[in-house]
C-alpha cells in the first residue's frame, strides 16, 4: 500500500498569506501545481558522504531556492537549532523554468557523531521565493516552505538484525498510549483498534521516537480487540507493524 500524499513525486503545497489589495489565489494554484520532489525523505547512511534529492520547477518563472537543516525535538519536530552534521550545498541558487535543480547534503560530522545506536532524525527546510511577474509588477510575491526529513543511520543499526520492529499499546480511560519498540523512528499512519482508526487520514501522521511512546485519544479504555499498526517505510509505501499489548490489556 502506498501512504497518500507520499509518492516519488510529490507536490508542494504553498503557504499563503493574505494582503490588502492582492490577489494570491491564481499565483496559489501556479505554486501548488507547479513543483516536485523527488524523494519524500532522505537516507543517509555512516559511510555516505552525501544524499541529493531532486527538486523541478514547471511553473512559468525562475525561483530562488534557499535550503537549511534542523535538529528536531522528542516528537520529531524541528526546532531553531541548525545541524552541525549535515549542511545543504550549495545553500542557496536561483532554478529556472523546468529545470532540475539537486538538493545535495553533505556530511560534515566527524566519526563520534556517528556514536548514536539509534536512528536521528533532522528536518530539511526549502524556501522557495518566486521571481517578479514583469508584466504584472503589483503581484504579491509569495514564499513556499517545504519540510523534508533526514534520517541518519550509524553501522550500530546494521549490527541490530535481531530488533523488535513492534508497537507495544496499553490502554487506558481516553486514552492509548503507543509505545516504538525499535532504534528507528516510526511514522505510524494508522492505529485501529476493534476496527475504530485513532489516527486522522486527514492529519499528519505521528512521529514516535526509537524506543519512545506517544499518547493517543481514544473513546473506549478496551485493548482487547484486533488491532492493527501501519507505519510508513523508506520508500514510502505503507507497512504493517506488529502490536503487542502491555501485560495482556
Amino acid at each position: 500500500m502506498r501512504a497518500a500524499g507520499l509518492l516519488k513525486k510529490v507536490f508542494v503545497v504553498s503557504l499563503l498569506t493574505q494582503a490588502p489589495s492582492f490577489s494570491a489565489s491564481s499565483f496559489a494554484a501556479e505554486v501548488s501545481s507547479g513543483w516536485q520532489i523527488s524523494e519524500s525523505r532522505l537516507i543517509l547512511n555512516e559511510g555516505r558522504s552525501s544524499e541529493t534529492l531532486w527538486l523541478t520547477n514547471e511553473t512559468g518563472r525562475p525561483w530562488w531556492v534557499t535550503g537549511a537543516v534542523f535538529e528536531t525535538d522528542a516528537n520529531g519536530k524541528a526546532t531553531d537549532t541548525a545541524s552541525s552534521v549535515v549542511l545543504m550545498t550549495p545553500p542557496a541558487s536561483v532554478v529556472g523554468q523546468k529545470q532540475k535543480y539537486p538538493v545535495k547534503i553533505v556530511w560534515v560530522g566527524t566519526e563520534k557523531d556517528w556514536s548514536s545506536e539509534t536512528e536521528i532524525l533532522q528536518r530539511l527546510r526549502l524556501t522557495m521565493l518566486p521571481a517578479k511577474n514583469a508584466q504584472h509588477p503589483e503581484e504579491l510575491q509569495i514564499s513556499v516552505a517545504l519540510w523534508v526529513k533526514l534520517f541518519l543511520r550509524s553501522e550500530h543499526l546494521k549490527k541490530k538484525s535481531a530488533f523488535d520492529n513492534s508497537v507495544r499499546i496499553h490502554c487506558s480511560e481516553g486514552s492509548v498510549t503507543v509505545k516504538n519498540l525499535s532504534p528507528y523512528w516510526m511514522t505510524l499512519r494508522s492505529l485501529r483498534i476493534s476496527g475504530s482508526e485513532l489516527i486522522s487520514p486527514k492529519g499528519s501522521a505521528p512521529m514516535i521516537a526509537p524506543y519512545g511512546e506517544i499518547e493517543l485519544e481514544t473513546e473506549t479504555s478496551d485493548c482487547t480487540g484486533q488491532a492493527e499498526a501501519f507505519a510508513i517505510d523508506d520508500d514510502g509505501f505503507l507497512k504493517k507493524v506488529p502490536v503487542r499489548r502491555l501485560e495482556g490489556k
